[in-house]
């Protein structure tokens, strides 16, 4: 049986994981939006890296 302090680490991990894995979705939309909208093909090719770094550390996470 699991003791109390194992049972509110355990939760407490589960609480984080769910708040990056959160923040990591909020962030693939923000850069998607940010790159449909802007003009210029090196600020474009920035976001896309920025974007492809935050959907592999959601992979991580998950």
């Amino acid at each position: 049986m699991a003791t109390k302090s194992t049972l509110t680490k355990t939760l407490d991990d589960l609480a984080i994981a769910t708040d990056l894995l959160l923040s990591a979705k909020n962030g693939v939309r923000t850069y998607t939006a940010a790159l449909t909208e802007t003009a210029t093909p090196e600020v474009r090719k920035v976001l896309k890296k920025q974007l492809d770094e935050i959907v592999e550390l959601r992979e991580k996470i998950a």
